[in-house]
């Protein structure tokens, strides 16, 4: 076993040195000081959104009619506005992009409203042999927007999720370059049935150029997931170690394609605590924390992907296996996902739209959980005037989920008709 301490202690002693609820925040603020004085162009675009939609099993429900949801019925119509802001500033050095997104959502199911607020920063700055990127973003939204990862809900509980992404990459040759990457985030949800979560970790990454069109990549990385709190026994901590080595191949300017393999090793700490036996002969109190259990998992990590774009239409595929935090477990759940999206231009002015994907989810070392999730999504958007388009959209999810040998399997289906303005976008210079 590959030891962990050290990593994992300097990570944790980086995020207590800052609230990670304001970190995204003070550092998108330093990143916005920190862009370089000087010429430089700037832009303003305004969108507005307005939706209308139904939705046959809002909470995604496994027994929509069942007199355990008190007697409520599951579908749902209503409303949404949501005005968009693009901020864009740049020079021939860097750009700097600060997207923001509020959506007001009202509902036949009063449960379900909800106010939404998101803010998205993207940083790009080129040097003369080294490159800095920075993804940063706040969302507050709903548990309503994140269903179909949470499983069933009564209402739309707030949730807030703050992440940070930078990146360093460094030219060493005409051939090769070093990059080193981190990345952050934080989920806290108003409800005590799903798990807030940290997850954090950093990753060095080699790039060599194989050739004009080829590119192989060797990169490690550890992460850290913790969730839960301590002091009522539910913490969770996972630290994970890993390689990948990816090959991404450039055929033409219409075709691109990569794929890449990895090995991952996962370490998971859990409490132990006494139960109602041993309470009962008096060898510890119920409840009481008597130590923590680590087990270890390995397995493999893996991603291939393809895109193609012709002059009328466009298409990509992906397929994937690797961690993703879960809420309602607290954990890390092995994820394999197959994505197929496609855009047709039927007309002028009106375009077809379809995505496709199918997720197989099963817990770590445990036959606990497991879960099928799949979605299609076929759009129709309609062009009807320079600034304006009108989008009619389809959605069919389900859910096929095993937990502790119980079945909980749930379908739904939502249609929705979204009208767009796009204001003409205002730009200055300095």
């Amino acid at each position: 076993m590959v030891a962990t301490s050290k990593p994992t202690s300097f990570c944790k002693a980086g995020m207590s040195l800052l609230s990670r609820k304001y970190l995204s925040l003070i550092l998108a603020s330093a990143l916005l000081v920190a862009v370089p004085a000087g010429a430089a162009e700037y832009s303003l675009q305004a969108i507005i959104d307005q939706r209308a939609f139904y939705n046959g099993n809002l909470g995604m429900f496994s027994d929509p009619a069942s007199t355990a949801q008190d007697q409520r019925e599951m579908y749902a119509s209503g409303y949404a506005l949501a005005p968009r802001l693009n901020l864009r500033a740049r020079s021939p050095r860097w750009q700097l992009d600060l997207n923001s997104v509020a959506s007001f959502s009202r509902l036949s199911d009063q449960l379900y409203d909800s106010d939404d607020q998101k803010i998205g920063l993207k940083y790009g700055y080129t040097g003369a042999r080294a490159r800095w990127d920075v993804d940063a973003s706040i969302d507050r939204s709903s548990t309503r927007s994140n269903v179909a990862e949470l499983g069933e809900i009564l209402a739309a509980v707030r949730s807030e999720s703050y992440s940070l992404t930078p990146r360093w990459t460094r030219v060493l040759s005409e051939r090769n370059s070093l990059a080193l990457g981190g990345n952050w985030a934080s989920v806290d949800y108003q409800a005590r049935r799903f798990n807030d979560y940290d997850y954090y970790g950093f990753d060095i990454t080699w790039l060599r150029q194989l050739s004009e069109q080829n590119q192989l990549q060797i990169g490690v990385y550890q992460s850290i997931f913790e969730a839960g709190e301590k002091r009522n026994n539910t913490d969770i901590e996972s630290d994970t170690l890993g390689l990948t080595v990816a090959l991404v191949r450039n055929v033409n300017e219409a075709l691109s394609t990569n794929i890449s393999i990895g090995a991952r090793q996962v370490e998971t700490s859990t409490p132990i605590l006494c139960d109602f036996v041993s309470a009962l002969f008096g060898q510890c109190t119920f409840g009481s924390r008597l130590g923590v259990n680590t087990t270890d998992s390995d397995g493999f990590t893996a991603a291939a992907g393809v895109d193609y774009t012709a002059q009328r239409w466009s298409v990509s595929a992906s397929l994937s296996r690797s961690l993703v935090p879960n809420s309602t477990l607290g954990d890390l759940l092995e994820t394999d996902t197959v994505t197929l999206s496609f855009n047709r231009q039927l007309r002028e002015t009106l375009y077809f739209e379809l995505d496709l994907s199918a997720t197989q989810e099963d817990q770590l070392e445990s036959n606990s959980f497991s879960r099928d999730r799949f979605r299609i999504a076929p759009r129709l958007r309609w062009q009807f005037a320079e600034r304006w388009s009108m989008t009619t959209s389809v959605v069919h999810n389900s859910r096929d989920s095993l937990r502790f040998g119980s079945s909980n399997d749930a379908e739904g289906t939502s249609i929705s008709f979204r009208v767009r303005y796009t204001h003409p976008r205002e730009s200055w210079s300095r």
